[in-house]
């Protein structure tokens, strides 16, 4: 079975606005991460 991987960068520059938001969707993504590690 052939596996690529794929890394993307990208340029936030409005990090003062998308903050909070950004921190919001990474602790989500960390709960998440951790229930489906659990399981």
């Amino acid at each position: 079975m052939l596996e690529t991987t794929r890394t993307y960068v990208a340029r936030i520059t409005n990090h003062e606005q998308v903050r909070d938001d950004l921190d919001q969707c990474g602790f989500s993504a960390s709960k998440l991460w951790n229930v489906g590690r659990y399981y």
